[in-house]
Formats: C-alpha cells, structure tokens, sequence
C-alpha cells in the first residue's frame, strides 16, 4: 500500500493592481510592470515557501518576489519593474508644452 502524495498549502487571493503598479498581500505592497494598473491579478504563496508569485488571470507569471514579513508595511520592488516605471513616468513628461496663443507674446 502506497502513502498518500502530500500537497503542498497555498494562500491565494485575487487583487487589484494599484495605479503605482504595486499589488497588497498580507500587509506589504508588491510591484509588478507598469501598465498593469487596475488589472486583476491572482497572487500566491507556498506554504514553508520565502516567494510570492503574482500571475495574471490567465495564468501567465508576472512576478516573483521574496516574501516580507507580514505586516510589516514594506513595498517591494522588483529593479525591472522600478526602471520601466521610471521610463513611463518620464515618457509623460516628454509630451510637449502646451501650444501658445497666437499673438501672445
């Protein structure tokens, strides 16, 4: 007779990414890309596991962080994440000025 497979025990939860590009779980912030705002992602945590792993609804891997302690109100931010960020915040401020009045002087 063969024993039982063990199943490892996952937390789940299905949230809402921020418009700072950062995801809540457990009392810490998580980045993930930016133009993912308002998007629906599921975000999990092995049992005995120091990762959390955030995918979107369809399953594909967007990120994969080392855990915070909960609670502990830290944001963690992946560097890939915090320069594509830095590069779309700056690509809006790129735009150009405001047209002038024609005869304003």
């Amino acid at each position: 007779m063969s024993c039982p497979r063990a199943v490892p025990a996952e937390s789940e939860v299905v949230r809402t990414v921020s418009p700072q590009a950062l995801v809540s779980f457990e009392g810490n912030l998580y980045s993930v890309s930016p133009g993912m705002s308002g998007m629906r992602v599921t975000v999990r945590q092995r049992l005995g596991e120091d990762y959390l792993h955030i995918a979107t609804a369809g399953k594909a891997a967007v990120a994969r962080h080392r855990l915070a302690s909960r609670g502990a109100g830290r944001t963690v931010r992946d560097a890939g994440h915090v320069i594509a960020l830095e590069r779309a915040v700056l690509a809006q401020d790129q735009d150009p000025p405001p047209a002038v009045a024609r005869g304003a002087r």
